[in-house]
């Protein structure tokens, strides 16, 4: 995942959107026709009218399902269904669902209790009967992540990684809230001193893990406190230079 997905738009596969987008502009020119051919005076006006409306009603539906979308953004959320629009702050969501028949979308559960059906995020129904992880599941778990990250509670949970670029010698981090597995929500800005991407680390999360490369399976402690537990066994930190 990129810098720039940390607020991603969620949408319908491509194909099905430009399927919907297709079978629409098809029936607006059938409705456009049928009415020209009325006005013309080849045929009868009102079955025109119709077929007219008929496939403009249809076309405003497809073009509706291409626009569907999940958006976010610092400030919450805008979900597009088929049949109108929410907008809503981060604080007003309790938390993203997966419904055991998500065919027609996840729900966003409100704070109020009241629930939001998601139609940008489907999953197949044999994928549901067969319990198969896709990326529905996957956005359901980034989405509730991101919602941890802008609840202020969350401050002092998860893991930031620092991690070294050698090529153009910068530092730069990341948080995952949920843990070491978890979906990274926030990224450091990059900086050639180490103490203030640590420092930055240690503002948000107990743990803090430098790697001295992207790719480098070595680990050393960097947070406020010493390490315990599974990390007890890391080599620390020092306070200068890379480890």
């Amino acid at each position: 995942m990129d810098r720039d997905d940390v607020w991603p738009s969620f949408r319908p596969h491509i194909v099905w959107r430009v399927g919907f987008l297709v079978l629409g502009a098809f029936l607006l020119l059938v409705g456009a026709l049928a009415v020209l051919v009325a006005i013309a005076g080849e045929e009868e006006l009102l079955p025109s009218l119709i077929v007219g409306g008929l496939a403009g009603g249809i076309t405003w539906w497809c073009w509706r399902a291409w626009v569907v979308a999940l958006l976010t953004d610092p400030d919450g959320v805008t979900v597009r269904n088929f049949f109108g629009s929410h907008r809503l702050g981060w604080s007003d969501i309790e938390r993203f669902e997966m419904p055991a028949d998500a065919a027609w979308g996840i729900y966003l559960v409100r704070r109020s209790g009241s629930a939001i059906m998601v139609t940008a995020i489907t999953k197949p129904p044999i994928a549901s009967w067969f319990k198969r992880r896709t990326r529905a599941d996957q956005a359901v778990e980034y989405l509730n992540s991101l919602l941890e990250f802008k609840q202020p509670a969350i401050r002092g949970r998860g893991v930031v990684y620092v991690v070294f670029d050698d090529g153009d010698r910068l530092y730069g981090g990341y948080w995952a809230p949920a843990g070491e597995r978890g979906q990274p929500v926030e990224w450091s800005p990059r900086t050639p001193a180490i103490d203030e991407a640590v420092r930055w680390g240690r503002e948000r999360a107990p743990v803090v893990l430098i790697l001295p490369a992207a790719d480098d399976v070595r680990a050393y402690w960097a947070g406020a406190e010493p390490p315990v537990g599974p990390y007890a066994d890391l080599p620390v930190w020092q306070g200068e230079g890379i480890p």
